[in-house]
């Protein structure tokens, strides 16, 4: 769907290249901020784990695990 926005139904280009590229291809910027993102969540929930309610000591890692799981299958490993 996001080609056919940035290419039209036609498939004229409606965006530029450099456009096109950022939007259909993420950057290494694109995924630092996603690895800090999924620290974030990790370090979140160590945090939570000792100090926080019942609730969100469960919840929380389980969020956590899911993002790392994400970030996984979106960038990889290297």
């Amino acid at each position: 769907m996001l080609e056919l926005h940035i290419t039209g139904e036609d498939g004229a280009a409606l965006a530029p290249d450099h456009v096109r590229m950022i939007l259909t291809a993420p950057t290494t910027e694109f995924k630092a901020i996603s690895l800090v993102g999924v620290v974030a969540a990790l370090v979140l929930s160590a945090l939570l784990w000792r100090h926080g309610a019942r609730v969100l000591r469960w919840v929380t890692p389980t969020f956590a695990i899911a993002c790392a799981l994400v970030y996984l299958a979106g960038y990889g490993v290297g």
